[in-house]
């Protein structure tokens, strides 16, 4: 006997919506919102439809229906979020589920590390037309910038190194960190640059995973 998931899927993800499909939201949530991960389902494009309460909790919705309408990018930093959005894409282009290990911060400073699957979502003619995903979170607190700072200072690290790095970490350019620290733009860079040699990263997302194995 078909299920009705399928047909509530592809009925969703074949068609522009303005407003979220409670039919699918009811079927998704008597899934998923009785195990302990997060889950979401987004179309083609990485728009979400729809997650559980343990995302929105996560990601700090009002409800898991403020997801709506939203992309990874409206969550973390942009140079982190465009990492998470090539894995997608390389999930629906490659027609296969895959599994990652995502590190990020949240917009209220709390740092999280997660291993998520991402599964590609098929119509009936076979095409993918979004992707769902689950996620485990391994870590999920928000340290004091003063333990984050001693911490980074205990991996090797220079005062101002570890203050640049705190704050790089929660999506800040150069020139926010130098307000921030009342230091020279071009001082706050030479940091960065110290700070990406030593540690061998040059990705934000290589040095917020260092920031987290550090206040592990």
């Amino acid at each position: 006997m078909e299920t009705e998931t399928p047909r509530i899927v592809d009925f969703v993800l074949d068609r522009p919506l303005e407003r979220p499909c409670e039919e699918l939201a009811n079927h998704l949530n008597s899934m998923y919102n009785q195990l302990p991960v997060n889950a979401f389902l987004c179309n083609r494009d990485g728009i979400y439809l729809w997650c559980n309460k343990f995302q929105a909790k996560m990601a700090r919705l009002e409800s898991a229906e403020s997801v709506f309408g939203k992309t990874i990018f409206d969550f973390i930093p942009e140079d982190v979020a465009t990492q998470v959005w090539t894995d997608d894409c390389l999930v629906m282009e490659q027609n296969r589920t895959m599994t990652f290990h995502e590190n990020g911060i949240t917009q209220d400073g709390e740092f999280y590390k997660t291993a998520v699957t991402k599964t590609p979502v098929r119509n009936s003619q076979d095409e993918v037309v979004g992707m769902i995903g689950m996620a485990i979170v391994l870590l999920n607190r928000k340290p004091s910038e003063v333990e984050v700072i001693s911490k980074l200072q205990d991996k090797g690290l220079t005062e101002r190194e570890s203050q640049c790095l705190f704050v790089l970490s929660k999506g800040k350019t150069a020139k926010e960190i130098a307000i921030r620290l009342d230091l020279s733009p071009r001082t706050v860079e030479k940091h960065i640059e110290n700070i990406k040699n030593k540690l061998d990263c040059y990705r934000r997302s290589q040095l917020i995973e260092f920031v987290i194995s550090a206040i592990q």
